[in-house]
C-alpha cells in the first residue's frame, strides 16, 4: 500500500499499512520553508510569551510576511472573487416569483426521476428481489451495465463486511470488491455465526424516535399522566406567590398567624387534587406506616439514582453531535459521555434532527442527554417521554448556553437570574425521571458577579443529582468556594486541555471533570489525564484516528457514494477542529492552553505539518487518503468558526 511521503523523523515517520489505499500527497503538498534568522525567531518568542501565544521551538518557526505586504497581495487575488460573490448574493437576495418557483420544483422531481434510471435499486444491490418489478421501479434492475459503470473501488477491504461479515450496500458499496463476486454480494456466514462478533457491540445506534411516539407527540396526544399533577401544583403555587407580593405588607403581616393553618390545609388539599385518589379512606396507623414505607424507599431510590460520579474520571462532551466522535473519545479513555444540547420543545414536536441529538452508541456505557428549554411544563413533559421512549443514564439541564437565540427565550445561562421558575425546572424533572438529573451552570449570567455559590444548595434540595461547573477558562478558587459548601457533587469544567489542568480542577476539590472542546481538538487528552502524562503522539497515531473515524462513520452512514459523501463532510469538519493541534515536541514552553495560537510553524515530517495546515484545501488532500478522490466542482465551507483561533498569515 502507497504512503504519503513524509521523513522518518520523530514527529511522522512513514504510514502503517491501513484498511484503505492511501494515495500519495500531490506534489503542491511538498512544502518549503524559509527559516527565519535567530535574532528574528527570538525576538518573536519574546513577543509571544508577552502575548500569551504558543512558544513554537526556533527550529520550527516559519518566516512570517508583514500584513501589509500580505493582506496586498490577498486584496490583489481577491478582487475577482469578491465581484463574484457581490453578485451571487444579490441574485440568492432576489425572491423567484410564483411561476419560478413552480418551474424549479418542476426541474428537481425531473432532475431525481432521471438520476434515478442512473443508480442501482437497493433491493437489487442487496441481493433481494425488487417488490415494484422490473417495470414500476425507478431505478435501474441492469447490474451488468451498473457495475461497468461504477467508478473504481476506493479500496479493497469494506469496514462493515469486516465487522459484521455482510455489507447491506451490497453492489453500490466503493470497497466492494472484498464482498463482490460473480456480480453477486457475497455473505460470509462463518464471520457473521462467531462468537467474536457477537461479544461486541451492535455497530449502529440507539435511542431512534419511535414513530408512534412521533404521532402521538405531532397530535398531542401523548399521556403525561406523571407529569401533570406536578405541574398543576406548581401552577397553583406560582399563583398564589404572585397573590402574596400584590398583598401590601402591613396587610401580609397581620394575617399571617389567622391564615397559616387554613393556607397549609388549602396547599395539602390541592396537592391531593391533582393525584389519583384511593377508592376509600386508609385508617391513620396505616397511612402514617404507608408515609415511612413511602419516605424510605423515596431515600433508597434517590440514592440509586446518583450516578456515581466521584469513581469516574473523565467526561466528554461535544459540541459536534454525532456519536462517531464521542465513541473515538471512549477508545482514549472516557468515561462518560453526553450529547449535544437539545430543546425540550423541538422534541416534544416530535422533530427528528432534535431526536437525532440523542442517540447512543452500545460503547457509550454511561451516557446523558442534555435539555434545554425555558418552561417548567416544556422541560418536565419532555423527561418524562425521554423517560419512557429511550435509554439513559442520566439527564442534563444546560443553564449555562449564552448563545442569544436561546437566552431571549429565557432558557439557558437566563435561569441564573431566575431561580424561582429554575427551581421548578428541577424539581419537575426530578418528579418524573427514574435516572439522575444533573444541571449545568456557569459562574453567573454576569462573571462579574458570580451566583453559582447560592444556586448549588437550591438545586441540591430540589433533586439535582451533580451540578456541572460551565464556562471558558476556569476561576478554580470560586469553584473550590462551591465544592466545599456543595453538598452534591461538583463537576469541574472549563478548558481543560491537558493533565496539567485537571489535576488544577482536581485540587478544587471537584469530583470529576468535563472536558468539552479541548476533546475536539485532542481527543487523546482523557489518556493523558488518565496516565497523568504528556503524550507526544505521532503523525501516524494521529492519522490512525482518523480511520477509526472513517470506518465508524462508513458503518453508519454507509459505504455508497453517498454514505462516503456524508462521512467526508464529516470528517471535514473535524478536520476543521483537529489542525488546531499544535505537537507538544515543538514547544518550548509547557502546558500549552487552549486558547493559546501557535505562530506559522511547519512538523517534523511533511505529514505532520499537512495535518496543522490551517487551509481547506489540505483537509481535502486527507480526506482523499481515505476516502478516495473528491467529485469534481467539491467545495467545502467549514461550519464551526472560533473567533479566539485565527489563523496567522504565513509565509
Amino acid at each position: 500500500m502507497e504512503a504519503p511521503a513524509s521523513s522518518s523523523t520523530e514527529g511522522g515517520g512513514p504510514l502503517p499499512a491501513a484498511p484503505f489505499r492511501l494515495r500519495p500527497l500531490p506534489s503542491a503538498t511538498s512544502i518549503s520553508f524559509a527559516v527565519p534568522s535567530t535574532e528574528e525567531a527570538q525576538a518573536a518568542l519574546a513577543k509571544r510569551n508577552e502575548s500569551g501565544d504558543l512558544a513554537v521551538s526556533i527550529q520550527y518557526l516559519r518566516a512570517m510576511k508583514k500584513k501589509e505586504e500580505a493582506s496586498t497581495e490577498a486584496d490583489a487575488e481577491g478582487d475577482g472573487d469578491k465581484k463574484r460573490s457581490a453578485e451571487d448574493m444579490k441574485e440568492k437576495s432576489q425572491p423567484l416569483s410564483k411561476r419560478q418557483r413552480v418551474k424549479e420544483k418542476e426541474k428537481r422531481r425531473k432532475d431525481r426521476h432521471t438520476l434515478g434510471k442512473d443508480k442501482l435499486c437497493f433491493a437489487i444491490a442487496e441481493g433481494r428481489t425488487c417488490p415494484h418489478g422490473d417495470i414500476k421501479c425507478k431505478f435501474s434492475h441492469d447490474v451488468a451495465a451498473f457495475l461497468a459503470a461504477k467508478p473504481a473501488d476506493i479500496a479493497d477491504r469494506c469496514p462493515m463486511f469486516e465487522e459484521t461479515g455482510r455489507c447491506k450496500y451490497g453492489l453500490v458499496c466503493r470497497f466492494g470488491s472484498s464482498h463482490i463476486k460473480d456480480n453477486k454480494n457475497v455473505i460470509n456466514e462463518e464471520a457473521r455465526t462467531s462468537p467474536i462478533l457477537a461479544s461486541k457491540p451492535h455497530p449502529e445506534s440507539v435511542n431512534f424516535l419511535d414513530k408512534d411516539v412521533q404521532v402521538k407527540l405531532r397530535k398531542r396526544q401523548y399521556d403525561f399522566s406523571r407529569a401533570v399533577p406536578y405541574l398543576r401544583q406548581w401552577t397553583r403555587e406560582t399563583k398564589q406567590r404572585v397573590q402574596d407580593n400584590n398583598v401590601p405588607v402591613s396587610e401580609r403581616a397581620a394575617g399571617e398567624g389567622q391564615t397559616s393553618a387554613s393556607d397549609g390545609a388549602d396547599a395539602q388539599a390541592a396537592a391531593t387534587m391533582d393525584v389519583e385518589a384511593a377508592p376509600q379512606a386508609e385508617p391513620a396507623d396505616k397511612g402514617k406506616e404507608k408515609e415511612k414505607a413511602t419516605e424510605a424507599e423515596a431515600e433508597k431510590m434517590e440514592e440509586e439514582r446518583r450516578v456515581k460520579i466521584e469513581q469516574r474520571l473523565e467526561f466528554v462532551e461535544t459540541p459536534l453531535r454525532r456519536w462517531k466522535r464521542r465513541r473515538i473519545c471512549k477508545t482514549l479513555g472516557a468515561d462518560i459521555t453526553c450529547g449535544e444540547m437539545a430543546l425540550a420543545e423541538n422534541l416534544l414536536q416530535g422533530q427528528p434532527s432534535e431526536w437525532a441529538l440523542l442517540r447512543r452508541h452500545p460503547s457509550e456505557d454511561i451516557f446523558g442527554v442534555q435539555l434545554c428549554g425555558p418552561h417548567p411544563d416544556h422541560l418536565t413533559k419532555c423527561g418524562q417521554v425521554l423517560d419512557e421512549t429511550i435509554s439513559v443514564d442520566f439527564v442534563d439541564i444546560n443553564c449555562g448556553c449564552p448563545i442569544d437565540l436561546v437566552v431571549n427565550k429565557g432558557a439557558g445561562s437566563a435561569l441564573l437570574d431566575r431561580p424561582r421558575r429554575l427551581e421548578g425546572i428541577v424539581r419537575g424533572m426530578a418528579t418524573v425521571l427514574s435516572c439522575p438529573l444533573t444541571v449545568k451552570i456557569r459562574t453567573g449570567k454576569d462573571e462579574k458577579a458570580p451566583n453559582a455559590h447560592k444556586l448549588i444548595p437550591l438545586l441540591a434540595e430540589c433533586g439535582a443529582a451533580a451540578v456541572t461547573r460551565y464556562s471558558r477558562e476556569a476561576d478554580w478558587s470560586y469553584i473550590r468556594q462551591c465544592a466545599e459548601t456543595s453538598p452534591i457533587p461538583i463537576i469541574g469544567n472549563g478548558d481543560i486541555y491537558g493533565p496539567q489542568q485537571a489535576a488544577e480542577a482536581k485540587a478544587a476539590g471537584v469530583s470529576t471533570i468535563m472536558v468539552a472542546r479541548g476533546a475536539l481538538i485532542k481527543p487523546w487528552v482523557f489518556t493523558e489525564i488518565k496516565e497523568n502524562r504528556d503524550w507526544d503522539i505521532s503523525a501516524t497515531e494521529r492519522f490512525d484516528l482518523l480511520k477509526d473515524f472513517v470506518n465508524f462513520g462508513l458503518m453508519h452512514w454507509g459505504s455508497d457514494d453517498q454514505g462516503v459523501a456524508t462521512t467526508r463532510e464529516f470528517l471535514l469538519q473535524w478536520l476543521s477542529f483537529l489542525h488546531r493541534y499544535v505537537p507538544i515536541g515543538l514547544l518550548e514552553v509547557m502546558p500549552p492552553k487552549l486558547h493559546q495560537r501557535p505562530p506559522p510553524f511547519f512538523g517534523r515530517s511533511d505529514f505532520e505539518t499537512l495535518l496543522a495546515s490551517p487551509v481547506v484545501n489540505d483537509w481535502v488532500s486527507i480526506s482523499e487518503m481515505l476516502l478516495g478522490p473528491v467529485p469534481d466542482g467539491f467545495t467545502f465551507t467549514p461550519k464551526h468558526k472560533s473567533n479566539a483561533y485565527n489563523a496567522n498569515i504565513e509565509g
